[in-house]
């Protein structure tokens, strides 16, 4: 297809031409007019509220730098960002709801596969731009999809826009229900500063994500509105067969059986008679799982994560008096093993290595239950990973003092309908540029804080992983 449609400005002066599929689309949108078949002319627009116009005198113009303001998607411009090793997708040609074969990005999977795509261009300096993008997906069941666009310029990371997709915190200006499901179109307006690259980066984590070009916001007129709330509670009927009650009802019948879930696994598993015969196997579903009891000791990290290595579903961790203490050579050791189900966590009057307390964070999984206790937790090291999120978790930390980086293990985990207590604690600076990122976290989770100090940062960490449906109390607590 050929550019053969002549485009003029307001005046009639010719500054351009155009495909005919563009020009179409220009009228229907309102921001043209046709002159003859082959010739539309350009109208005043307005962009957030500001009339456009275009200067008849620069003779330069053409039809491609008038309407560079607006960057659609162009799949072909987006690359895998080589920066990232766990990119998950492909590019693909599909039918989009007109009958069109569209040219998409598929990134992401159902994993944890953090993918990015990238693509860098060059636009006019102290600019007002909007780029514009349609997607479906980039979202899951589970509400703890990632799923983001970050504009930056100049490659200052530093000063980055994040802008999030996976819900509606980021509002789009098309949200429709299609037979793929939920259609959003966005329009993220920026501007470039004295910047002489912009770069965007497209990325989803947990859930696929597909990223096309838009058409404009009029072709979508037909189809039935749907908001990602509407999205979600058709999707959560569906998995339930019927229709919500109160959320929290729901909530409760939720937690009530992940609580179940771990009452059951505790009380089938069989506790040795012999405590002390390593060989001793434990009677779980055909699985083995196991108790450590630590009491008066001093062990090193890799002696510890020896200890919780065989430790699996309905596991029981119990450990007094002792001292964890990092590797005398300094040697990284993260091998700790599967998480536990139901797993029960006691420590008091311990302390530890951050490292060594993202051991025991590590194994925890759904329905767990963890209580430290007069404890002392230091350090900056962490493991390479502290796990996903679980559901159904309590966790009960009082009296205790430990660093922010042992802090974020802790709220890293937090999945659906988790409860935390956090009493008379002491949360210091100590490791706080090596806080774990948060990201969202689970619905339902009830945190409270109570007679605690901690930094700022920790605060703000809290603030970003947990939404309206979340309830965290801190009104008790110190904000050093």
């Amino acid at each position: 297809m050929e550019k053969n449609v002549i485009v003029t400005d307001v005046t009639g002066k010719i500054i351009g031409e155009t495909y005919p599929k563009r020009a179409r689309g220009l009228v229907k949108n309102g921001r043209a007019e046709y002159v003859s078949d082959c010739e539309i002319r350009l109208r005043f627009q307005k962009i957030d509220g500001v009339q456009i116009t275009h200067d008849p005198s620069v003779t330069e113009n053409t039809e491609d730098i008038i309407m560079s303001k607006a960057i659609d998607f162009n799949a072909r411009e987006f690359k895998f960002d080589k920066e990232c090793t766990s990119n998950v997708g492909s590019r693909m040609f599909v039918t989009d709801f007109r009958g069109d074969n569209t040219e998409q990005f598929e990134i992401g999977d159902w994993q944890w596969s953090w993918t990015q795509i990238r693509c860098e261009k060059t636009l006019e300096k102290n600019t007002d731009y909007l780029f514009r993008f349609a997607m479906t997906g980039g979202h899951n069941d589970t509400n703890d999809a990632v799923s983001q666009l970050i504009i930056f310029f100049d490659d200052d990371w530093e000063e980055r826009y994040v802008y999030p997709l996976d819900k509606s915190r980021f509002k789009p200006a098309v949200s429709k229900r299609t037979e793929d499901g939920l259609l959003r179109v966005f329009e993220v307006p920026f501007n470039t500063g004295n910047a002489e690259k912009t770069t965007f980066l497209l990325i989803a984590q947990h859930a696929v994500a597909r990223f096309f070009a838009p058409w404009e916001l009029s072709a979508y007129s037909e189809l039935e509105d749907m908001t990602y709330a509407q999205w979600w509670e058709d999707r959560q009927r569906q998995l339930r067969g019927g229709s919500w009650d109160s959320f929290g009802n729901d909530l409760g019948r939720f937690v009530e059986n992940k609580v179940s879930r771990a009452a059951d696994m505790l009380g089938r598993f069989v506790i040795p008679k012999n405590k002390s015969d390593k060989s001793a196997e434990f009677d779980f579903n055909d699985k083995v799982t196991g108790e450590v009891e630590l009491t008066n000791e001093n062990k090193t990290e890799k002696e510890f994560c020896e200890l919780l290595k065989p430790i699996i579903v309905g596991g029981r961790i119990t450990i007094e008096n002792c001292n964890i203490n990092p590797e005398p050579d300094g040697e990284m050791y993260d091998n700790v093993g599967g998480s536990c189900n139901g797993a029960v966590i006691d420590v008091k009057n311990t302390c530890m290595t951050a490292r060594a307390f993202g051991m025991l964070v590590y194994k925890l999984g759904d329905g767990a239950v963890m209580n430290v206790t007069n404890c002392c937790i230091s350090g900056v090291d962490w493991l390479y990973a502290v796990g996903s999120l679980n559901d159904g978790m309590v966790i009960t930390v009082c009296n205790t003092r430990m660093c922010a980086s042992a802090f974020s293990m802790v709220t890293v985990r937090a999945g659906d309908g988790c409860v935390f207590d956090f009493e008379n604690c002491d949360i210091t600076s100590e490791g706080i540029d090596n806080m774990r990122f948060v990201g969202k976290l689970g619905d339902g989770v009830v945190m409270h804080l109570n007679g605690c100090t901690m930094p700022k940062e920790v605060i703000e960490l809290i603030k970003d992983g947990f939404d309206d449906s979340c309830c965290v109390d801190f009104s008790s607590s110190v904000v050093k």
